[in-house]
């Protein structure tokens, strides 16, 4: 279970793999879950239910004229999930997560201190991105090739920018809250000061939000001693802002301005994808349409930089239509509800979970979606466990 999950973390969404392993990897991934399936000899109502979605969008992908491996793949990070949540109640999957996160983020910080530190990393492999830029990786975690003057170093872990590493850690913190039997207060002293060191403004903001979702969970007692952390993690926060000064400030906060450039890409992105909901609500417009179009309708909206469908939630909508969006967008709700339990705490949880899956593309995901299907174990049928 711990290579699965160092597999699913930091292969499946890693920088390497996307940079260079994509396709294999997604059609490795569809014959792997069509042999798991073919070994499962009974199947579920949510399978059911995955049929009649399943259905749909391969209706609609013919209707349109996009065959593409994406629809199958997309339909097997569904399935793949609905098994694992059948396998693994969600308190399991906290422990086993723990695990392979705790091993991430200690090579990740020993790693990104050597880099801070100038030692010589020229005889390590380099991986490039999208954009062009150069990394140093071993794999499990990437750093700059190039160090620029004026510009934060940012901690990043196996991933192509730091905004994706925070989020794995927010949903981390959330598990380790809301959902794990026992607590490991190391392991939470862990994951804030990784937080800390990616400078994500995400990251922040979603950690506010967990924290908020924590302050307001019923249990009293618990409360009292987990507000205590939250309460130190804000002042870590703080004191981090007043050491470097304004200057942090600005490069932390500056994006939640309206002409900074990463926020007006995700606004932008949020009309784009409303724009071509509103034109095709039924089937969406398919893998390669749906990325010329967002392109187009975010230029059009005065993007600059290259551009990609960055929201999670509502690319399902126009890529792969109706009757996806529906079924991913009530597994993030019902996911919500299930670890929170007073209103405030869900909603906070949601808010969370919308802003993070709002800022970065994680459609393709399997880490992305498994999350949203797991089920606590009072909610776990016996022969599901078993």
């Amino acid at each position: 279970m711990f290579l699965l999950m160092l597999y699913i973390i930091c292969f499946a969404d890693g920088l390497v793999c996307r940079a260079y392993f994509q396709t294999a990897f997604q059609w490795s991934f569809i014959l792997f879950t069509a042999v798991l399936l073919i070994r499962e000899r009974v199947f579920g109502r949510e399978y059911v239910k995955l049929a009649v979605v399943a259905g749909i969008m391969l209706f609609g992908m013919v209707r349109i004229d996009n065959i593409s491996g994406a629809w199958f793949f997309k339909i097997c990070l569904f399935a793949f999930a609905i098994y694992m949540s059948e396998k693994f109640s969600m308190e399991e999957f906290a422990l086993y997560y723990r695990k392979v996160m705790k091993f991430l983020l200690v090579a990740g910080l020993i790693f990104f201190a050597l880099y801070l530190l100038n030692v010589p990393m020229s005889f390590l492999p380099t991986v490039v991105n999208r954009r062009g830029s150069s990394y140093y990786t071993i794999f499990i975690s990437n750093v700059p090739v190039r160090r620029t003057a004026g510009f934060m170093t940012k901690l990043r872990g196996p991933f192509w920018e730091p905004g994706p590493f925070a989020s794995y850690i927010c949903f981390s913190l959330a598990l380790e809250f809301f959902a794990a039997k026992k607590k490991d207060v190391k392991y939470i002293v862990l994951l804030l000061v990784s937080l800390a060191l990616t400078f994500s403004t995400t990251g922040y903001l979603a950690l506010a939000l967990v924290l908020g979702a924590l302050v307001f969970r019923e249990n009293n007692k618990t409360n009292h001693t987990w507000m205590k952390v939250g309460v130190c993690a804000l002042i870590i926060l703080m004191v981090l802002l007043m050491i470097y000064s304004e200057s942090l400030n600005n490069k932390l906060f500056s994006k939640i301005y309206e002409e900074n450039e990463s926020f007006l890409g995700r606004k932008n992105c949020f009309t784009a994808n409303l724009m071509i909901i509103k034109a095709h609500p039924i089937f969406g417009v398919g893998v390669t349409k749906g990325a010329t179009l967002i392109e187009e309708y975010m230029r059009s909206l005065g993007s600059r930089r290259a551009v990609s469908n960055l929201n999670t939630v509502l690319s399902n909508f126009t890529i792969f239509g109706l009757a996806c969006g529906l079924y991913f967008a009530i597994k993030v709700i019902r996911f919500c509800f299930v670890i929170g339990n007073t209103k405030i705490s869900r909603l906070f949880l949601l808010i969370a979970s919308m802003i993070i899956l709002s800022c970065f593309g994680f459609q393709y995901s399997i880490f992305f979606t498994l999350i949203f299907f797991l089920r606590k174990e009072e909610n776990m049928t016996n022969s599901q466990k078993n």
